[in-house]
């Protein structure tokens, strides 16, 4: 909730979730250390029509990102914002069931004709 959030669900912000591996993100644009591994947040909306996911395509299944956040920092500069959750299995279930439900069908593209 600290970092989706809105109408949009993103703080529009930069943070390191952890799932950075050897990236250095941010930093390669703002070359300040406090950057290495961070990426913005991406909006919430229509996620779960935009897989694969994270920052470089790297994770394919939504549960087992769930999972991830779930047990908290991931690595020794993840942010402080991503602690333990300790949510459920109901509650995963119906995070997951949220995300389905911001995350809306494609809309129909009708190619318009080019008069000669």
């Amino acid at each position: 909730m600290n970092c989706h959030y809105g109408a949009l669900f993103t703080d529009n912000q930069f943070h390191n979730a952890g799932f950075s591996g050897n990236d250095a993100g941010r930093y390669k644009v703002s070359h300040k250390g406090g950057d290495v591994g961070k990426f913005k947040t991406p909006s919430l909306r229509d996620v779960m029509k935009t897989g694969p996911w994270m920052h470089d395509g790297a994770q394919a299944d939504m549960g087992k990102i769930i999972e991830s956040f779930d047990k908290g920092a991931m690595s020794f500069n993840t942010d402080k914002l991503i602690r333990p959750l300790g949510l459920s299995r109901k509650e995963k279930e119906d995070l997951l069931a949220f995300m389905n439900a911001i995350s809306a069908p494609p809309v129909e593209f009708i190619k318009p004709v080019i008069p000669d």
